[in-house]
């Protein structure tokens, strides 16, 4: 099955959102907390690990919470429409309390940033669970693993688009010396990011009739179970030893049987004509079995008819060229 790109870069946008608030959460928070509010580094610590606490009880709740959703939008849509909004208007006020406290400094100030800064990591933890499920939710099993590089890869272009909006806003030359920096820009811009990519995921993935496509190939293509499995490598067994002569598999006692199995399947894998992904083990296994053959040694009928076409094609042509370099130069 053919992974679609286009839509998982798309499912990736609740990623994208996630990855660029928390890198500018962990480099402009703990500058707050430090320069305005001149807390302590022990305190700033404790606080800056608050997240890490939250994420304990917070991320496996509302995971399970979401499996167990059912809406006219999805199970976990709603969830990420609604941490998002929460999030994106509770971030923005934070830099009001941070210039506030800047121009008078007050405990009241510095209490309702940090409750501000509680509640939005609540917010953050209830769609990050619902945003990473969403993918499996959305994806065939055999082709997960590649359209989760793609989900990290998301991520990564989210804290890339941070530092980058961090870089043009404020260069050393303006922070450098400054007696108060103004974040209130940077947060307006990741905010918009985030509700931008949000919205754009929300109007282009139809959730349900996705994870409805998912479950009916899913249903379509079963996979073994382990009843499967053990039939099959026992009737593997049973013909290995039929072939050799050697009494069945009805015969042995449980320990017999599961080690005939055992046995059955590692001849299976050693008889089995693996070719290397890449040029320079190709190359490898070419002159390894090249050697075999002058040397006398039978090869296996793959392992000729690979020889024959690799011997001939572009790959092996570029590596006798270098050889021939590598030759003269010598």
């Amino acid at each position: 099955m053919k992974l679609d790109h286009k839509r998982t870069v798309l499912v990736g946008l609740a990623f994208f959102s996630i990855c660029a608030f928390w890198q500018m959460y962990d480099n402009i928070i703990p500058l707050i907390l430090t320069h305005t509010f001149q807390l302590d580094e022990t305190v700033c610590g404790a606080i800056m690990a608050a997240d890490n606490v939250l994420a304990l009880f917070l991320l496996p709740f509302f995971g399970a919470l979401s499996d167990r959703t059912s809406t006219r939008i999805g199970r976990r849509m709603p969830f990420i429409l609604g941490g998002t909004a929460c999030a994106v208007v509770l971030m923005n006020l934070l830099p009001l309390f941070d210039n506030g406290y800047a121009n008078g400094a007050s405990t009241g100030k510095l209490a309702m940033f940090v409750v501000t800064l509680g509640l939005l990591l609540v917010a953050m933890g209830t769609y990050r669970s619902p945003a990473v499920a969403l993918m499996p939710d959305v994806t065939p099993k055999p082709i997960r693993s590649r359209a989760n590089a793609i989900i990290n890869l998301m991520g990564a272009v989210g804290g890339i688009s941070y530092l980058i909006v961090a870089a043009v806003l404020y260069p050393n030359s303006k922070t450098a010396g400054a007696a108060h920096v103004n974040y209130q820009p940077l947060f307006v811009v990741v905010s918009v990011l985030m509700a931008v990519s949000v919205i754009v995921l929300y109007f282009t993935t139809n959730e349900p009739k996705l994870a409805a496509a998912e479950k009916e190939y899913e249903a379509a293509h079963p996979m073994p179970t382990q009843n499967d499995v053990d039939y099959m490598t026992f009737e593997l067994a049973e013909a290995q030893r039929a072939a050799s002569g050697e009494k069945s598999m009805q015969t042995l006692t449980l320990e017999e049987a599961e080690q005939a199995r055992i046995e059955a399947v590692e001849i299976v894998a050693d008889q089995t004509f693996m070719v290397p992904k890449s040029a320079q083990g190709r190359n490898a296994l070419f002159l390894e079995l090249e050697s075999r053959a002058q040397s006398g040694e039978d090869l296996t009928g793959d392992e000729r008819n690979w020889m024959a076409m690799y011997r001939t094609s572009s790959e092996r042509a570029g590596f006798e060229a270098m050889n021939q370099l590598y030759a003269v130069n010598q």
